[in-house]
């Protein structure tokens, strides 16, 4: 006579097997599905409309509506320069200001170079959010035998404040108010390796914070980590989440403790590179990064979404594009992707309503020569669906 347990054994192998197919199939088509909706527009070409030979894209695009309605947009490289327009339709270069370090020598001064990546609300104007580099190679105080910059290189991310309704950004008078992500580990000329905090994705506001992913590379392996701050009181108050909170800040040196200090990976099985860029669409985040294979198929710019900026879908493939590797190249090659609407309610353009467009660097190096020939360049988009 069968038993209880063998009787209800089918039963129980059965919803079990059902429920982790279904939980291994929704994960992936969770979110909005995205996808091209146009050929690529130039908006910024530096044959013809550049200021000087390094007014060029050097960083993922960032936009945000001033106080008189008009839009200010830059993709920055260290002079941090600005286009500007009545709309995103007429964009030009401004050649009068840019924003810039001092070039210390003083690795601990945190005023070298740095290049403007994501801006804050605030009530005047924005805050300013600038990967800032010191390269020990350049300033000779490297002591690695090596030819690549990278391996004396010290990054943080820093904040800046404007001169009033400007363009034009410098560091808070307070020290301790420009700390964004300041590496717990000083400058070392021997450490043999690139360290510290390099780059940001866009900031996007919820429940009254003002978040962050940021790119580390400290003594563990490199990740995205998400920061926070309140969205009242953001200088020198944003702290990385760790261990399932928002907990660990980075505020700079402390030689007081031998423990290691980092912050969590954000979904490192999912998102495979640097996170770039962020927007809600609906009821859900989307992020895209840039993916590297030994597949010239699928290589390019994936996207993945998310309803709570920790844990995010698998990734898909939204454009085929080659990123460049190093100055040289012989081709046309992309990279620092970066969601724009331009119809978005958002003063920063972090949400989507259905004029959404991927901004990309151009590099034209079909000669083979490489430099300095970049374009910025948009790609118009589709939010076909959302799957709940």
């Amino acid at each position: 006579m069968p038993t209880f347990l063998t009787q209800i054994l089918p039963s129980v192998v059965s919803f079990l097997v059902l429920l982790t197919v279904t939980t291994a199939v929704a994960d992936p088509h969770d979110g909005p599905t995205i996808r091209p909706a146009g050929p690529e527009q130039v908006v910024y070409q530096w044959s013809t409309q550049r200021c000087s030979d390094d007014f060029i894209p050097d960083s993922p695009a960032r936009a945000f509506r001033r106080r008189d309605n008009s839009i200010a947009l830059i993709a920055a490289h260290y002079n941090n320069q600005f286009l500007v327009g009545s709309s995103f339709a007429d964009l030009k270069p401004d050649c009068l200001v840019s924003s810039f370090g001092s070039e210390s020598k003083d690795a601990a001064a945190f005023d070298t170079r740095y290049w403007i990546q994501a801006f804050v609300p605030s009530n005047e104007n924005v805050i300013a959010l600038a990967s800032h580099e010191f390269s020990g190679y350049r300033h000779h105080q490297c002591m690695v035998n090596s030819a690549k910059p990278a391996s004396c290189w010290f990054s943080s991310i820093l904040a800046l404040v404007p001169e009033g309704q400007s363009l034009h950004f410098n560091f808070p008078r307070d020290p301790k108010a420009k700390s964004v992500a300041i590496p717990p580990r000083g400058y070392d000329p021997n450490r043999g390796k690139r360290y510290g905090f390099f780059t940001t994705s866009n900031v996007v506001v919820k429940d009254g914070f003002a978040y962050v992913f940021i790119w580390a590379e400290l003594d563990s392996k490199p990740r995205n980590c998400l920061f926070r701050a309140p969205l009242d009181n953001v200088l020198g108050n944003w702290i990385s989440y760790r261990n399932g909170s928002f907990s660990q800040p980075f505020m700079g040196r402390d030689d007081e403790t031998n423990e290691t200090i980092d912050c969590d990976a954000i979904s490192p099985g999912n998102i495979l590179g640097q996170i770039r860029s962020v927007v809600s669409v609906g009821n859900a985040w989307v992020a895209v990064f840039m993916r590297r294979t030994a597949s010239l198929e699928t290589t390019g710019i994936y996207y993945s979404s998310s309803t709570d900026l920790i844990h995010w879908s698998s990734p898909r493939q939204l454009l085929k594009v080659q990123p460049w590797s190093g100055g040289t190249g012989c081709g046309t090659f992309y990279e620092y992707p970066s969601l724009i609407d331009h119809n978005s309610t958002s003063r920063l353009f972090d949400s989507a309503n259905g004029h959404l467009y991927l901004y990309l660097t151009r590099a034209n190096w079909t000669d083979c020569s490489g430099g300095l020939n970049r374009d910025l360049v948009r790609v118009p988009l589709q939010i076909l669906e959302e799957k709940r």
